[in-house]
């Protein structure tokens, strides 16, 4: 039968008592209308059947056009650290020759990538989504990480 779930946003309060289904899962969908890390925490009471349990998650609300500028950011202390011709002023179209051309050993295809991203977050108007987000932390972690 169906059991009993809260779920609470630490600060928020209790938002939503579930009911289980007959498989004993639940679902639950959620927008938060600020920026930043929260706690998500469900609690089960128990019942004849089974033990009380809780479990919580931290996750974080974000702006995706914010969080690509701020991997370009790290990208650039990573640059700074292999040459020291980029400068404050350097453009990125300008970073990407000087490392090519001084022989930094990187994946082009992720710079191209993460250059691209960089530019379409930091220069356009036009919503900027998980798919913008994705394909810069991809490509930010093949060179950073690579």
């Amino acid at each position: 039968g169906a059991a009993s779930v809260s779920v609470s946003v630490a600060g928020l309060g209790t938002f939503s008592q579930l009911a289980t289904d007959d498989v004993g899962a639940c679902s639950i969908s959620w927008t938060g209308d600020d920026l930043g890390e929260f706690r998500i925490v469900v609690v089960y009471e128990g019942d004849e059947g089974y033990l009380p349990t809780s479990t919580s998650a931290v996750f974080r609300i974000v702006d995706f056009r914010e969080e690509i500028v701020c991997l370009y950011n790290l990208f650039l202390d990573w640059v700074t650290e292999r040459t020291t011709t980029v400068t404050e002023q350097s453009t990125p179209r300008e970073i990407e020759v000087i490392l090519v051309s001084e022989g930094v050993r990187l994946d082009q295809k992720s710079l191209d990538e993460l250059i691209s991203r960089f530019e379409e977050a930091d220069y356009s108007e036009h919503p900027i989504t998980r798919r913008h987000y994705d394909a810069m932390h991809r490509a930010w972690r093949a060179i950073v990480r690579g």
